[in-house]
C-alpha cells in the first residue's frame, strides 16, 4: 500500500481525522515487514489489507473512506518508536499493531502523549492496558491469562482435594505460576504443594521422582505444570510409578506433537489449556480468501482483520473519530461482531471473553496420541 508523502495528503488525513463527515480516514497497520518475522507481518498487512477492502464496500467508516498505511517496525524497539514519532507527525491517530510486545510497548508512549488510538492484536505485555488515559484496545489474551484460566479450572474441577504446582524456574513459567495461584486465592484455596524443576538439568529425572513421591504421598488431587516439554516426561514416568492418580493440567506447551512423542502412553488424560478457536462460520469465507493469497498464517490475518472490525464498529458506535471516544465506546462490555468471534472489552481495554478452553491426550484408533476438546 502506498505510503502517505505529500502534503496535501497529509492535510487531508488531517481534515478526515477531525471530521465524521470526511472523504478519508487513515489507519496505519504496524508489523514486521522486513526480517525474521517477515512472514507474520506479511500475514498482518494481508489482514488489514482485506479487511479495508471490506470496510469501504460497506460503507467507509463513519461515511469516510478508510485508507490504509502500511509501516515496518523490523519487530525492533528503536524501529518502533521511530515508525510511532513519524505517524504521530503526520498527525495519523489510528494504528493496529504491532506483532509483539517489545515493540508495542516501545511505541506505546508515544501514541499516548499523541492520544492515538492503538488497537493491539497480538501483544500480551500485562503493562499494555495498565494506564487508563491510554485509548488503548487489546484482542489477544494476556501472557498471564492462561495461568488464571488454569487456576480457575483447578478450583472448579477440584472443589475438596488437594492441587500441586510445578514450573520449570523460567519467566514464562513464574508468569503463569502467579496468576494461577491468585485465582487459587481468589477462590479462597491455596496450593497444598509447590515444586520447581529447572528447564533442561541434569538431575531433572531425579527431582521428578523425589516430586512424584511427596505428591503421591500427599494424595494430591490435580496437578498444574506451568512448565515447558523439557522434563515432563520424566515427570510423568515417576508419578505413574508412584500410582499417584494425580491429574496433570499443563500449559499449551504440552498441546505439541513433542509431548506426545516423548511422553508415549503417558500422556493419556495429560489435560492442556489450550487457546479455544473462533467459531467457524464467522472466520470460514474470509479465512478462505487469505489462504487464496498465499497467506500461512491465518490466525494472524483474522485477528488483524478483527482489528480493523473493532475500530470501524466502535467509531459508528459512538458516530465520532476522536480517539478517546472510540476507546471509551468500546471499553463498555459490549460485544462487536468480529471474524475471530464477539469481542469486547472492559474499562482498561482487555478482552473480557474467556479465551482458552481445556483439551485431553487421548489414543486414537492408529494407537497414536492426540489431543482433543474436553
Amino acid at each position: 500500500m502506498k505510503r502517505l508523502r505529500h502534503g496535501w495528503l497529509i492535510a487531508l488525513a488531517l481534515f478526515a481525522a477531525a471530521s465524521p463527515a470526511c472523504a478519508q480516514v487513515t489507519v496505519a497497520l504496524v508489523g514486521p515487514m522486513s526480517g525474521p518475522l517477515a512472514e507474520s507481518g506479511k500475514a498482518m498487512a494481508a489482514g488489514a489489507t482485506l479487511a479495508a477492502r471490506d470496510i469501504n464496500a460497506a460503507g467507509g467508516v463513519n461515511g469516510a473512506k478508510l485508507e490504509l498505511l502500511v509501516e515496518n517496525d523490523e519487530a525492533g524497539t528503536a524501529p518502533a518508536r521511530k515508525v510511532a514519532e513519524g505517524l504521530a507527525a503526520r498527525n495519523i491517530r489510528y494504528v493496529i499493531g504491532h506483532y509483539t510486545s517489545a515493540p508495542t510497548l516501545s511505541a506505546a508512549e508515544i501514541y499516548m502523549r499523541g492520544r492515538m488510538l492503538l488497537v493491539a492484536p497480538t501483544a500480551t505485555t500485562p503493562r499494555l492496558t495498565e494506564r487508563a488515559d491510554f485509548p488503548v484496545l487489546r484482542l489477544s489474551p494476556r501472557e498471564d491469562a492462561q495461568g488464571r484460566y488454569a487456576g480457575e479450572i483447578l478450583v472448579r474441577d477440584f472443589p475438596a482435594g488437594d492441587i500441586a504446582i510445578v514450573r520449570d524456574g523460567s519467566a514464562a513459567s513464574r508468569i503463569l505460576t502467579t496468576a494461577a495461584q491468585r485465582a487459587l486465592e481468589a477462590a479462597g484455596r491455596q496450593p497444598a504443594k509447590e515444586f520447581e524443576v529447572m528447564a533442561g538439568a541434569q538431575d531433572g529425572a531425579s527431582l521428578a521422582a523425589l516430586q512424584a513421591q511427596t505428591i503421591a504421598n500427599a494424595n494430591i488431587a490435580a496437578i498444574y505444570w506451568s512448565g515447558g516439554a523439557s522434563n515432563v516426561a520424566a515427570f510423568l514416568r515417576a508419578l505413574r510409578a508412584e500410582n499417584s492418580r494425580a491429574v496433570v493440567i499443563g500449559n499449551e506447551a504440552l498441546a505439541t506433537p513433542e509431548f506426545a512423542a516423548v511422553s508415549g502412553e503417558l500422556a493419556d488424560g495429560v489435560r492442556v489449556v489450550v487457546p479455544a478457536q473462533a467459531p467457524a462460520d464467522s472466520t470460514v469465507a474470509v479465512a478462505a480468501r487469505l489462504k487464496s493469497e498465499g497467506i500461512r498464517d491465518i490466525e494472524l490475518a483474522l485477528a488483524t482483520y478483527a482489528s480493523m472490525q473493532v475500530f470501524r464498529q466502535a467509531a459508528a458506535r459512538v458516530k465520532s473519530l476522536e480517539p478517546s471516544a472510540i476507546a471509551q465506546a468500546a471499553r463498555n462490555r459490549q460485544p462487536f461482531e468480529t471474524v475471530i468471534g464477539a469481542v469486547s472489552f472492559d474499562a482498561s481495554g482487555e478482552r473480557i471473553e474467556n479465551l482458552f478452553t481445556l483439551a485431553v491426550w487421548k489414543p486414537a484408533d492408529d494407537g497414536k496420541y492426540v489431543f482433543r476438546p474436553m
